[in-house]
């Protein structure tokens, strides 16, 4: 297997940031099957932004997704497959509670499969229909303010020397 990947996040606007994570793969099988020589080997990209939008009012919205195009792994053959996902979330309460509700798989659409190779004298294949479109409402409260870590005014040694009073 070999590979990149690129991960990042871009400041679109003000109010819109994009992050991103992409990778284009070269992956290779080779083995002695059911006495069959098999060498699957083949690219594959796949794709995967997170768009975040601030809106006016403590609203907040999200638009996700991911899609991988056709890739070889081992002795199968995986068909394409992606997904988009959607939230929206609001704070309340000078920004201490959070209510979000999301939406995963919004069009059905990740459902995995693909071929089966190196089988003797048959042709063999599978599609899955996972639970993947799931809706969510949550909710997250903040009871108190972060403060950043007091700096040491000791080093360990120090603090070590105190401990056996040297």
């Amino acid at each position: 297997v070999l590979g990149m990947s690129i991960d990042g996040g871009i400041p679109i606007t003000k109010w819109w940031t994009l992050q991103f994570h992409s990778e284009l793969v070269y992956s290779q099988f080779r083995a002695n099957l059911y006495n069959v020589q098999l060498d699957n080997s083949g690219i594959y990209w796949q794709i995967a932004p997170t768009n975040q939008f601030q809106l006016p009012n403590k609203w907040s919205a999200e638009i996700s997704g991911s899609y991988q195009t056709s890739a070889p792994s081992g002795q199968f053959i995986i068909i394409p497959a992606g997904m988009i996902n959607i939230a929206l979330a609001k704070k309340l309460y000078n920004d201490r509670l959070t209510i979000k509700a999301s939406l995963n798989d919004v069009f059905f659409t990740f459902q995995p499969g693909g071929e089966i190779k190196g089988l003797n004298n048959s042709d063999a294949s599978w599609l899955s229909y996972l639970d993947t479109r799931v809706f969510n409402l949550s909710a997250s409260y903040r009871f108190k303010e972060g403060k950043a870590l007091a700096a040491r005014k000791q080093s360990a040694a120090e603090a070590e020397r105190a401990r056996v009073k040297l």
